[in-house]
């Protein structure tokens, strides 16, 4: 799961707010401040916080590599490339 579990944070508007506040972080080291303060506020983070984390790291990273969305499936997964183009094919191909 990749949420803010009501078990987490019980009032519904500020889990909203959090959320929104979490769709906004643009840096690792935003992302580990907001982390921190909900440590303060909120104490040990569960599970599918961390995930949610995850999750942004995972965006924070796609945007330096041009990619637009990722599938993944049973079979594997699709890469999509923002406008289809990759700045620098060369590079991408010595990471496949």
């Amino acid at each position: 799961s990749v949420l803010i579990p009501e078990t987490y944070v019980e009032d519904l508007s500020l889990r909203l707010s959090l959320y929104r506040r979490v769709s906004n972080l643009k840096t690792e080291a935003e992302i580990e401040a907001f982390a921190a303060e909900m440590i303060d506020r909120f104490g040990p983070i569960p599970p599918e916080v961390e995930s949610l984390f995850g999750v942004m790291r995972m965006k924070l990273l796609c945007l330096k590599a041009n990619i637009e969305r990722i599938d993944v499936g049973p079979k594997g997964a699709v890469i999509s490339l923002y406008k289809n183009q990759f700045p620098a094919p060369e590079k991408l191909f010595t990471h496949i």
